[in-house]
């Protein structure tokens, strides 16, 4: 997940479509000029291909291997990133992709060092783990990425058919409704072990 995110960061940091709000200096609205015909840039393509084949192989590790109590919302998830990583690719909006991939990845670092610690008896580094992923994840993905939904859906686009922009918008949408549950339950478990238990 960190070289996926650095190599991604590598790729966008000095693109004109990688916003502001996640540490570019550009904005999200030129995603789609010169559409279809756009100059993707060095490596863009094969950073959404990498990624696609690493949530392709999370969804099949996820169908066949043991049923937790999450399974529908994961299930619901890995179908959703795998729809809007081919939608993305084949309707040759990279630059969409990769941005929305890149926000999902880098918020993935801290929930990764939050299981890790969770693992060891360092209780206040996995607290302060746990914190960090709490923000970043509030920030990157329930104030960053609805606005960047938004911002694809009154972008004028023409996709050659009316109803493929609103489809690829609901399926945005409900990755910010999992988003926010997920974030619940973070509190609700902050709350359970850290405040109610003294952790």
């Amino acid at each position: 997940m960190t070289g996926n995110s650095f190599w991604a960061w590598t790729v966008l940091k000095d693109q004109p479509f990688f916003p502001t709000s996640l540490g570019g200096t550009g904005d999200y609205a030129l995603m789609w000029v010169d559409y279809p015909y756009q100059k993707h840039c060095d490596q863009l393509g094969s950073v959404q291909l990498i990624l696609m084949s690493y949530h392709t192989g999370a969804l099949l590790v996820h169908i066949f291997d043991t049923r937790k109590n999450d399974f529908l919302e994961m299930l619901l998830h890995h179908s959703v990133t795998m729809f809007l990583y081919g939608f993305s690719y084949m309707f040759n909006v990279w630059e969409t992709a990769v941005v929305i991939a890149y926000l999902h990845d880098v918020t993935d670092i801290p929930v990764c060092l939050t299981r890790l610690f969770v693992e060891t008896d360092y209780k206040k580094s996995t607290v302060i783990w746990f914190l960090t992923n709490a923000a970043c994840w509030f920030y990157v993905r329930l104030l960053v990425f609805p606005q960047l939904i938004y911002t694809i859906w009154v972008t004028p686009i023409d996709f050659g058919h009316w109803c493929v922009l609103p489809i690829y918008v609901f399926m945005l949408s409900c990755l910010v409704v999992l988003h926010a549950y997920w974030f619940y339950m973070f509190i609700y478990i902050f709350y359970i072990q850290v405040l109610k238990k003294g952790y």
